[in-house]
């Protein structure tokens, strides 16, 4: 779990293509402007605004049966990571 606080700036690199277009590579600065969690693990990728009530990432609508914080993964810290600890850049794979 990740913690990104009012303030917070993550650096984010877009790239596609698409069958009718195609974005081209840039960077740009996704800046928070409130509390966000996000969760990741294989087949979860949740987002909520206080680590109890979480919503699938794609969708508007928090979920009652995802409160609480989610399930450590085995062999994980549970407590958020703050986001000034992350690492500069992505691993590979992930860009």
């Amino acid at each position: 779990m990740v913690h990104f606080a009012p303030g917070d700036a993550v650096p984010l690199k877009l790239e596609t293509d698409l069958p009718f277009a195609t974005l081209e590579a840039g960077e740009n600065l996704v800046r928070f402007d409130r509390d966000v969690y996000l969760y990741v693990a294989p087949g979860a990728f949740l987002v909520s605004p206080d680590a109890q009530r979480w919503a699938e990432a794609g969708t508007s609508t928090l979920s009652r049966s995802r409160s609480g914080p989610p399930p450590a993964p085995s062999g994980s810290a549970s407590a958020p990571v703050p986001a000034n600890r992350l690492p500069s850049r992505c691993p590979s794979g992930l860009q």
